[in-house]
């Protein structure tokens, strides 16, 4: 299976040397929901995820766990499911993003 990288996803100044494994969940989240112009509140509404929580994951002090969590906020974001669940996986295999 071929690695997909970042400038699939990010633009290219962010992307030259980085691929998906690089970036934390909860940064790209934060990332994608500024690129839709969408307040935290907002995607808090749509998502029925506290604003505390979604602020939590986008820092990077708290993972998201719960499947039906993650395919919220993808499906909130126009993001695929497959691509946020593996996301919030890797930081877990590497013990960041809240699951230190």
């Amino acid at each position: 299976m071929a690695t997909q990288h970042a400038s699939d996803v990010l633009p290219t100044e962010l992307s030259d040397s980085l691929t998906l494994a690089d970036v934390e969940a909860g940064a790209f989240v934060k990332w994608v929901r500024q690129q839709r112009k969408l307040s935290v509140e907002e995607l808090a509404a749509l998502t029925g995820i506290a604003v505390p929580s979604l602020l939590r994951f986008e820092s990077g002090i708290r993972a998201m766990r719960s499947l039906d969590t993650i395919t919220d906020l993808a499906d909130a974001l126009s993001l695929s499911r497959k691509l946020l669940a593996v996301m919030v996986l890797t930081d877990c295999e590497k013990g960041r993003g809240g699951w230190e």
